[in-house]
């Protein structure tokens, strides 16, 4: 297995095993463990879905606790589905945590090269991607969606990583769970764009219907943009067919949390 499923404080989340080996914490939460109530029960871990927010930044405080790290060590923003990428430091400590304006605005990807400082996206069933390089040392992560996989939010997160110094063949790569090939059901509109990209093993005919599998065509785009497909980890765990796990924006009729998925390097 490529990644473990571990219990802290209450708290269920998933880690890469590949960055572990290398220090590093990728990570993505499920949904218990927290307080907020339906329908956001338990762990939602956003801002703009509704939910109090007082009981959000609860949430919030209770995750950054596993690392014994303050609120000024993590770094949210605003995703709306772009490809816009922020390279963030100590200075942008804090930001979005306790409330929406003050997250960066419209940004879809995170990259830092400080440690103990944690980059924070949220999801409910899109694609969470981190990134790590081991020298020069730099950490990231990217909220994609279909919009954002169409747009190739992988790609640009490479180059912005080589363009700070980091080579494409020591980067690691880690996917996250999302919703899956068994249920993204999508119009052939939507599945045509990604066979004209030539993302053709990303597109299940079933029925007469489509279907997006996004693990797999990020998987491609990051491979077509010289990562090694050795260095690419998966966890393909749907997060439409577990409801136990996860909250999901298709099976929950739009009304529901949202998970968090997360990379810091801890240094003491």
């Amino acid at each position: 297995m490529a990644y473990y499923l571990e219990e802290k404080k209450g708290l269920k989340l998933f880690f890469f095993e590949s960055f572990r080996k290398l220090g590093v914490d990728a990570f993505f939460t499920t949904r218990s463990g927290g307080f907020s109530q339906e329908p956001f029960a338990t762990l939602n871990l956003a801002l703009h879905v509704n939910d109090d927010p007082n009981t959000v930044v609860k949430n919030r405080q209770k995750l950054i606790s596993l690392w014994g790290l303050e609120f000024k060590n993590f770094v949210t923003a605003e995703q709306v589905h772009g490809t816009e990428i922020a390279i963030v430091d100590r200075g942008d400590g804090g930001r979005g945590i306790f409330d929406l304006k003050t997250a960066l605005k419209k940004t879809d990807g995170l990259i830092t090269g400080e440690k103990n400082l944690g980059l924070l996206t949220f999801y409910a069933d899109c694609v969470p991607l981190y990134f790590f390089s081991p020298d020069p040392f730099l950490i990231g992560v990217a909220h994609a969606g279909w919009r954002g996989s169409l747009a190739k939010i992988g790609e640009k997160m490479v180059n912005s990583f080589v363009a700070l110094g980091a080579k494409t063949q020591n980067l690691f790569c880690g996917i996250g769970p999302a919703i899956g090939p068994c249920c993204y059901q999508v119009g052939a509109e939507v599945a045509n764009k990604f066979i004209e990209q030539g993302y053709k093993n990303g597109v299940i005919l079933k029925n007469q219907e489509h279907y997006l599998n996004l693990w797999e065509i990020n998987a491609e785009i990051l491979i077509r943009a010289g990562v090694p497909p050795e260095n690419i980890e998966k966890i393909s765990v749907c997060t439409s067919c577990h409801p136990e796990l996860f909250f999901s924006y298709r099976r929950d009729g739009g009304i529901t949390g949202r998970m968090a998925a997360g990379i810091i390097k801890r240094e003491v």
